[in-house]
Formats: structure tokens, sequence, C-alpha cells
């Protein structure tokens, strides 16, 4: 048995020219893909500082039941890791918490205990983005969001992240 198998591998073999061999090898390499599925609800969240005196020290985030007005809570305080780019002049809050599937609530963000996002309509779609390299496509797979009012303010969006502005946040300490 293991004889025969030898030798229709080597007529195969005989049959396929260099030429061949060679461009069945190229296809092989180039067919190949990767495939990065992430199910996180959103990577992060960031916020442009247009408003050059607020220092954002804390970052929390509590989510609601969708359409609730904010009255029925659906966690306790969840916390983000607080990364600031001074170059861009930006605010990557990531989650330091379970983020997992699609996000179905209205979400509350409060900075420092005093500026507060609301944020709902919040319309996620699974995506997938193509990257060409070397003749290698690697696919990736994740929730994008596309849409969603920040205090009433309707915001386009086209990506893995929440983009605000310090500005659009609402002061819940004044009177």
């Amino acid at each position: 048995m293991l004889n025969h198998l030898k030798v229709t591998i080597m007529a195969i073999l005989k049959c396929i020219n260099a030429r061949h061999f060679t461009i069945f090898v190229v296809v092989f390499f180039i067919s190949c893909n990767d495939s990065n599925v992430s199910d996180f609800a959103f990577e992060d969240v960031i916020i442009k500082n247009d408003v050059p005196d607020v220092l954002v020290a804390k970052a929390e985030m509590v989510k609601y039941k969708q359409g609730s007005g904010f009255t029925a809570s659906e966690s306790d305080k969840l916390k983000f890791t607080i990364v600031k780019d001074t170059i861009n002049n930006e605010i990557y809050l990531t989650p330091k918490f379970d983020n997992k599937g699609i996000l179905t609530s209205d979400i509350v963000i409060l900075i420092n205990d005093s500026l507060q996002f609301k944020i709902t309509d919040i319309i996620t779609v699974k995506d997938t983005t193509t990257k060409a390299f070397s003749g290698r496509k690697t696919q990736d797979i994740a929730n994008r969001i596309k849409s969603f009012k920040s205090n009433s303010i309707q915001v386009e969006n086209n990506g893995a992240s929440f983009k605000l502005k310090l500005s659009d946040a609402k002061n819940i300490n004044k009177k």
C-alpha cells in the first residue's frame, strides 16, 4: 500500500514541470488568509480635550436599560484606564471591565464626578476590514459603532471607539 502511494506521488510530480509548481506555490501562499476576531463592544472612548483647564483624573461608566431614561441601572460603576495623548490633545479611556458583545444599553460616562456624557441610540454593526500585505490578507472582524447620541447631540461615528468632545459634556455640579 505504502509503495503504491509512493509510485502515485512520483508519477504526479513527473507530470508537473517547474513552472507549474512555482505557480502552485505562489497561488497557495497568496490564498492564505488570517482573521482577527474581536468581540469587544467598543475598544475605547476617545475624548478630544478641547477644554484646556480640565485635567481628567477619574472616569467611570454605568450601564442603564435601553430606553429607561437612565432610571434602571444594569451595572455598578465601571472603571477605565486613562491615557493622555498630549500631542493630539486626546484622552483615551480603556475599559477595565468585561466589555464583550454588542452594547445594548444606554450608558453614562462620568469624568471626575462632575462631567457627564449620556449616550443613547447606539447603532453597532459587525464589520470586516481587509488589509493586504505582501500578497497575504488579514481580516479584522469587530464591532463598529456607527452612530450614537451624546447628551442629545447626534454623533456620526465609524470605528471601534466612542469619539467625544470634552466641551460637549454636561457639568452636573453646576446649579
